[in-house]
């Protein structure tokens, strides 16, 4: 072991970063000391929530069905606090070891340590925001550990912003610092497992798991999911998201690297939590019409043929129900309720044995199950009767309620179907959802996508068409009549998204898409990528085939032709490596080709790998994600120019010109700074500038729109009385 003591600061100094030495009494270990203070008194804290909740749970099942607990010394609304705090105090604590990192790091010099102050200050709103039904009137008498914490809290704030003014620090620090002590004033007042002020209305104890599953595929699962986690959020609860088996490209890094599916990532944001593995085990990652690459836990285990993957008896294939359902039963001991969600239609019986993720895991989570249909697509009535009717009893008794999604018009105009559903089905519609327009969630995979892809471009053809007449009234008549004749696009720059066969991870074009200078569109037509200021290459799960397919339709030749005329292309992920001089694949990680020529956009050259590099990253542009099989090097003798540095060190991605770059990170169109630096070489063409727009936050403010928009139309007393209820 290493020893302790070194004698170094026996003279009355210690170093920051780097051995850079400065007095003990310095502001910055000043404020250090009392962040180390906070810490560990956070972590006292942390353990009297733990133990409060244990105290609480055995009162709870002692005293079950007596109604002792809600007269016992623990109900009352200082006495216990809830489990949810826990984690979040444990992700407190952590960011705070990072802060203390910053705080220590001499001006000038850089500090590769990501910050996630932001992230964290928003969980704490959430939270509060939860529990505060109504706001305390008057002082409170501060009662409680929790106080003394949040006392140390405000003296450690008070500290930094004497280090601010003389060394300045990441804002993000001091507000997260400011909410920090708003949260720690609230927690005494919240009830043992997370109520409002006014104590715990709904919540007397656990809720059943809930699973949400469909008539069919995109019947809006994954967006009802989401306004659940949201919602059980919103009302106390600590949810978390689930399904068991997922069949998308489009996925997400975890916090620690791993993989799952955007949809779970999704939901898990919307209940405040960051997502894990443990909430998508299994994902399929479909690589042609045949065959998926197979993501276990978060990391790659194979490439898999669909027969061999649902066959009886296929080699493991016990092995994957156990792995689902171990992963559910861990999630299930850290939070309530787990909110499920199926796949596509629950009436397959031809794949009723072999199925993990729909009535057989509900089985196993003793799970309360919602059927979802969509009235959008027609057929309604068949669909919901059908899908209950060929169920087993026992699948079909476990069916608690129905909803009608997607619907358009008037909604009394479908009150005699719903009671004719209930008479038919014996079970009770739960709510008639209308059809969200203008609320926006990330899309899960492709299915979703074609709809998405028209139903934007009707969207922004009308918004194109507005602009147009506010553009035409507001220059002189005149001069636009003896001008270069004005088109729909001359107030917004075009950018085309090229519709690859395999296209993965399109949300990353989601924020580019709310930008009020641009018109988006996904193509896979030539002609219309030449109409493009802006082609983008985006992911894609099979890099060399779409690659191939590029030239086969003519779309490489369109995209050379559109930057030689001054048009940007920019490459993400697979479609960097398609900007290339050449995507090499020694190894069969795609398939049989082992070497096709790429675009010749860039001066770099990728070879295919076994090992996938899965991550959160960080860089002066932003935050974003990297999930990417090969490495990309530059070409011969080429230069370095890349795109970015990460906070880590590494290089990433290629600049050829302002106009023709390429870049492994996903999501790095979230973020405005880099989406300035897209369009800075079209200045003179924007006739307006993007406000500040945090994405972030626009995002959390969608989740409480979807939660707000789904309440209205859903019973949730009826609900909750269904998730209470025992059989």
């Amino acid at each position: 072991m290493k020893q302790i003591y070194t004698k170094t600061g026996d003279e009355g100094t210690t170093s920051l970063r780097g051995g850079v030495r400065v007095p003990k009494d310095d502001p910055r270990i000043e404020a250090n000391g009392q962040l180390d203070m906070l810490n560990s008194m956070l972590g006292v804290l942390s353990e009297e929530l733990r133990v409060k909740s244990e105290e609480f749970a055995t009162a709870v099942e002692s005293s079950a069905g007596t109604g002792a607990v809600a007269n016992s010394s623990l109900f009352t609304l200082n006495s216990s606090l809830p489990t949810l705090h826990s984690s979040l105090i444990k992700d407190i604590q952590q960011e705070l070891m990072t802060v203390m990192s910053h705080v220590a790091t001499p001006d000038g010099a850089v500090n590769p340590r990501p910050l996630h102050c932001d992230e964290l200050t928003a969980r704490m709103e959430q939270a509060i925001d939860a529990m505060t039904g109504q706001k305390p009137t008057g002082f409170v008498v501060p009662t409680g550990f929790a106080h003394v914490v949040r006392a140390q809290c405000r003296t450690a704030e008070r500290r930094l912003w004497t280090v601010h003014r003389q060394h300045p620090l990441d804002a993000s620090i001091l507000r997260m610092m400011n909410r920090l002590s708003d949260y720690l004033f609230i927690v005494p007042l919240a009830s043992p497992i997370g109520g409002r002020l006014e104590g715990a209305v709904r919540l007397e104890g656990a809720l059943h798991p809930l699973m949400l599953a469909g008539t069919g595929s995109d019947v809006g699962k994954s967006v009802l999911a989401t306004a659940l986690c949201r919602i059980f959020l919103q009302d106390g609860y600590h949810p978390a998201p689930f399904k068991a088996q997922n069949m998308a490209l489009n996925s997400y890094a975890t916090p620690d690297g791993l993989e799952i599916g955007r949809a779970q990532a999704v939901q898990a944001e919307a209940a405040g939590l960051p997502c894990h593995t443990d909430m998508n085990p299994l994902l399929l990652k479909p690589q042609s019409d045949h065959t998926s690459q197979v993501v276990l836990h978060g990391k790659p285990i194979g490439n898999r043929d669909a027969y061999d993957f649902w066959r009886e008896g296929a080699e493991g294939a016990l092995d994957f129900r156990q792995e689902v359902c171990t992963a559910y039963d861990r999630l299930a001991a850290k939070y309530n309720p787990i909110v499920m969600e199926g796949a596509g239609s629950i009436s397959e019986i031809n794949l009723r044995h072999h199925d993990l993720v729909n009535m057989p895991m509900a089985r196993h989570a003793s799970a309360d199950v919602i059927l979802v249909a969509d009235i959008d697509r027609g057929g309604v009535f068949a669909a919901v009767y059908g899908s209950i009717a060929l169920q087993d009893p026992e699948d079909r008794r476990r069916i608690k309620g129905i909803i009608i999604n997607k619907f358009r018009g008037d909604l009394r105009l479908f009150d005699e179907g719903r009671r004719m559903l209930e008479d038919i089905c014996q079970v009770p519609v739960l709510g008639v959802v209308p059809y969200m327009k203008d609320i926006h969630i990330e899309g899960e995979d492709s299915v979703a996508l074609e709809r998405v892809k028209s139903e934007k471009l009707r969207v922004k053809s009308e918004e194109l068409r507005v602009k147009s007449e506010e553009f035409a009234t507001a220059v002189d008549s005149t001069a636009v009549a003896n001008s270069t004749p004005y088109t729909l696009h001359s107030t917004l720059l075009s950018v085309a998204v090229v519709y690859l066969p395999h296209i993965s991870n399109y949300t990353d074009f989601d924020a580019l898409q709310l930008d009020p200078r641009i018109h988006l569109y996904y193509t896979d037509k030539a002609d219309e990528l030449l109409q493009a200021d802006i082609i983008i290459l985006p992911g894609t799960k099979s890099t060399l085939s779409d690659l191939q397919w590029l030239r086969e339709r003519g779309l490489a030749e369109a995209i050379l032709r559109a930057h030689r005329e001054g048009k940007t292309v920019l490459g993400i992920c697979g479609g960097y490596q398609m900007m290339g001089i050449e995507v090499l694949d020694p190894d069969h990680v795609e398939g049989p080709l082992e070497r096709l020529p790429g675009l010749g956009l860039l001066p770099v050259s990728t070879t295919m790998s076994g090992e996938k590099m899965t991550r959160q990253v960080s860089c002066p542009y932003g935050q974003g994600y990297e999930i990417h099989q090969g490495e990309t090097r530059p070409y011969g003798d080429a230069p370095e120019r890349p795109f970015t540095t990460l906070d880590d060190g590494r290089k990433d991605g290629y600049v050829a010109s302002p106009r023709c770059m390429g870049t492994y990170i996903h999501g790095i169109l979230d973020n405005q700074t880099f989406r300035d630096v897209l369009l800075a070489p079209f200045a003179d063409r924007l006739t307006q500038q993007a406000d500040a727009f945090d994405y972030q936050q626009y995002k959390q403010q969608q989740y409480d729109r979807l939660a707000d928009h789904v309440r209205q139309h859903l019973d949730m007393d009826k609900l909750y009385q269904i998730l209470t209820t025992d059989d």
